[in-house]
């Protein structure tokens, strides 16, 4: 069953881990769907996250020093000069940034980065509550005006999804007026 990468992208972040589970990709799909479905003033948001997933970073680095990584079990992996000494790596799987930074450090030496995403119009946070079996709390976010400085105006919604997903509640909605929105 096919997800989507807003599922992905919010069970990778919610985990904390290398790899999201697959029951939290499912279920956050799931919970995405009927809270869509009933809400489609929604429908639109999307989650962008504060970094690329499976993406770093490397400054001050040599290119044959990469070459550790690609003969890895994480590679391999494709390399884009950005300028002198200064590369993005993007690795085979959507790793959480944050954590393959450290493992790269810890197994090789070599420093990187994520690869920030400056401005968001858009994202959707997950907040678990207790069990994995439990009830999710989502905070959807919508942004808009004076792109790329940064959101004029700012909506959000929280919802909350039992563990059947098939019962979703609007908690709160506040921000701009959406009669304003580009």
């Amino acid at each position: 069953m096919e997800v989507s990468s807003d599922a992905q992208e919010i069970a990778l972040v919610a985990s904390k881990e290398l790899l999201p589970p697959e029951s939290l990709v499912q279920r956050v799909d799931k919970d995405l769907k009927i809270i869509r479905s009933k809400f489609p003033v929604v429908a639109n948001v999307h989650a962008v996250g504060m970094w690329k997933p499976g993406c770093l970073v490397f400054c001050h680095i040599k290119k044959e020093s990469l070459d550790v990584i690609n003969n890895s079990p994480y590679g391999p992996i494709s390399i884009r000069d950005i300028c002198k000494d200064i590369f993005t790596v993007t690795f085979p799987k959507p790793y959480n940034p944050d954590i393959l930074s450290e493992i790269i450090k810890k197994e090789f030496g070599l420093k990187g980065e994520h690869n920030r995403i400056i401005a968001k119009c858009s994202n959707i946070s997950l907040i678990r509550e207790g069990s994995p079996t439990g009830r999710n709390t989502y905070i959807f976010y919508k942004g808009w005006g004076d792109w790329p400085a940064g959101a004029i105006h700012k909506h959000y919604w929280t919802f909350t999804v039992e563990p059947d997903s098939n019962n979703v509640e609007l908690e709160k909605e506040e921000g701009s007026d959406l009669s304003t929105m580009e």
